[in-house]
């Protein structure tokens, strides 16, 4: 916040200050990107999805397009249904969706992880990244089923 005050003048006999002497100017902070595991569990039997929400702490007047990577355990476009690595706001948009979708495949690999992490804003003069940053999903191995043959 800036608060300019007039207090006095150079020619006082000439000029007076009037009302109001004052003005206020508040500077806001810029819009904060952020994102969670909204649902940091998947599965791959179901399929049950995993979900990221990006959150953006204020609308904005333009769109906005924020970019992210996908690292983690898991392969993008493997051990989930391929996904983009950006996520759009509209103007008026406060929060972007990432489903991650599991494929079920016979690998055991104990479990895999998704992370997701934000890397840039298309107005970084307008908007700012904030914590919690990255978030991650799990996608553990569905139970395995063991055939045993008995000679009778």
């Amino acid at each position: 916040t800036v608060v300019l005050t007039l207090t006095a003048v150079s020619i006082p006999t000439a000029v007076a200050i009037g009302t109001p002497d004052s003005a206020t100017v508040t500077i806001a902070d810029a819009p904060l990107v952020t994102v969670t595991a909204t649902d940091a569990t998947a599965s791959e039997i179901g399929p049950d999805n995993g979900e990221f929400t990006i959150t953006l702490s204020a609308p904005l007047s333009v769109p906005l397009t924020v970019t992210y990577t996908l690292t983690g355990t898991a392969n993008n476009g493997g051990d989930y249904q391929l996904l983009p690595v950006t996520a759009s706001f509209a103007p008026g948009d406060t929060a972007a969706v990432v489903t991650v979708v599991p494929v079920l495949d016979a690998t055991a690999d104990n479990g895999e992880t998704v992370v997701l992490t934000l890397t840039a804003v298309s107005i970084p003069t307008a908007v700012a990244t904030g914590t919690p940053d990255p978030a991650t999903s799990t996608i553990p191995d569905p139970p395995l089923v063991t055939v045993t043959a008995t000679d009778a």
